[in-house]
């Protein structure tokens, strides 16, 4: 475990490279200072991993038709608002007929973890009918 005055100075130092103001982190106990310096960490490597990969050539000064093209104005936009629109399709689930397992739920049973749309009956619970009912009562069994 790292000693808190070493994790500050790292999250000072890491910080500063990103232009990031995070205030006074005196207080903070050695689990807050670890998570911070992690996420920073995360960041710097992001940055340096974005900075090299996209922006290189542009920002030194190359002459890269690639990077020029790309930079024109809403085009960006366009993807990002296309992207955001087309969610992926959810597979159709298999719901059996009868009493099943409700959308999002689970039940142990004897025959093992029943998981939403599968088949149930009261024979399949320890409890027998009463513990069928009780779970219909409280929302897990539809049908």
């Amino acid at each position: 475990m790292a000693k808190n005055e070493t994790l500050r100075t790292e999250a000072y130092e890491l910080a500063g490279k990103l232009k990031l103001d995070i205030g006074d982190i005196a207080e903070h106990t050695n689990a807050q200072l670890t998570e911070l310096v992690k996420d920073l960490r995360a960041k710097v490597s992001d940055a340096e991993t974005n900075t090299a990969a996209d922006g290189a050539a542009s920002t030194e000064g190359g002459d890269n038709q690639a990077d020029k093209g790309d930079d024109q104005g809403g085009d960006d936009q366009a993807d990002k608002a296309e992207t955001e629109t087309k969610a992926p399709a959810k597979p159709t689930k298999k719901v059996a007929k009868g009493p099943h397992v409700c959308e999002g739920k689970s039940v142990t049973t004897l025959r093992g973890i029943l998981g939403e749309g599968e088949s149930i009956s009261a024979s399949d619970l320890s409890g027998g009918d009463d513990a069928y009912k009780l779970l219909r009562k409280k929302g897990y069994i539809e049908g």
